[in-house]
């Protein structure tokens, strides 16, 4: 097990910029040109910047802002809040319109690769939009719709739930492939090649598919529920929490079939949020025990204590510098010194 000691002395992070949003960070999103950050609170009010200038406070859903997703073109952001509405934003701040969920308590909001489509999942409901245009609703689980992510490289959406993994087609009107696993995902992310598809569950366990080969890995034996999941930019390393350490699994040749994982540990609480840089080989780590640790190849290389506890991390996408969201508030940027 790698972790803070005597071993490995991390350097000290330096804050770049800070604000106080006044509640609980929900999400947070950079703009693709790392220009615009804006924080979801959950409490409803969105928060925008620019650098470390204040933009405007948008009063975007009533109730609360569960999601965050910029257009690949960064001319405009969508949110997903409590209400059931889905609102698209400029740069500025300023609405550029609304679209109906179909049910309350929008859970995440995602657009395509090329911004041409954007998925909302609310309640048990998935709609995708073009433009204005409704071009899908579909209800894909019997149960809440947890999450939603678009394969890189393939025209298809991933949708988690209880029972595992519906992939549908967006424009094609057909019934959904199921990856099928007796269990609650709460999270899920796709690999950088779109080869493989993991996710978090209430068991305290991860599993992964490989969906073009039907195969799968079931991971157990966590500590708690799993919500904090990250692949590498090769596609190949999963990094996991659910619990006070980071659990890294190897899907080199076989898989991680038979063999034991990595352990980092930095960490004196429960994790609360890992993210990997997408174009380098950092991983970022935040607690609930206030820590920032950035780790290279398993060792931590850069800490800082932040505080409160952290709820969101978010890269910039061209260089290592990265957004952290605390539970009171607190919104930082911290880079190397």
């Amino acid at each position: 097990m790698l972790g803070l000691g005597e071993r490995a002395k991390p350097a000290e992070l330096v804050v770049q910029w800070h604000a106080d949003v006044g509640d609980h960070v929900q999400d947070l999103a950079w703009s693709p040109d790392g220009e615009l950050l804006v924080a979801a609170t959950i409490s409803g009010p969105v928060f925008l910047y620019r650098g470390p200038d204040f933009v405007r406070e948008i009063p975007a859903h009533r109730d609360g802002t569960n999601s965050i997703c910029w257009s690949p073109d960064g001319r405009s952001f969508a949110t997903g809040g409590i209400d059931g509405t889905i609102r698209l934003w400029d740069t500025a701040g300023l609405a550029l319109g609304e679209r109906a969920a179909g049910e309350p308590w929008v859970e995440q909001v995602r657009f395509n690769h090329d911004g041409t489509l954007l998925a909302s999942a609310a309640g048990r409901t998935v709609r995708l939009w073009r433009g204005d245009e409704l071009v899908r609703e579909l209800k894909p689980h019997a149960s809440t719709v947890t999450g939603v992510a678009w394969r890189p490289g393939r025209k298809q959406l991933a949708c988690i739930g209880y029972g595992g993994v519906a992939l549908i087609d967006p424009v094609i009107d057909e019934e959904p492939t199921l990856l099928a696993w007796k269990g609650s995902l709460l999270v899920g992310a796709w690999n950088t090649q779109g080869s493989r598809f993991a996710a978090g569950l209430q068991d305290n366990s991860v599993h992964v598919w490989q969906p073009d080969t039907t195969q799968d890995w079931n991971m157990d034996g966590y500590m708690h529920k799993v919500r904090e999941i990250a692949w590498d930019r090769s596609g190949k390393i999963l990094a996991t929490g659910g619990s006070s350490h980071i659990t890294c699994w190897d899907f080199h040749g076989d898989g991680p079939s038979g063999s034991q994982p990595a352990v980092c540990d930095g960490h004196a609480g429960p994790l609360a949020a890992l993210a990997y840089h997408p174009a380098d080989d950092l991983l970022a780590s935040g607690g609930r025990d206030g820590t920032l640790v950035w780790w290279r190849r398993g060792r931590p290389t850069h800490m800082a204590l932040t505080g409160p506890p952290i709820s969101r991390l978010a890269w910039k996408a061209r260089q290592p510098v990265i957004a952290v969201g605390c539970e009171d508030g607190l919104l930082g940027v911290y880079g190397r010194s």
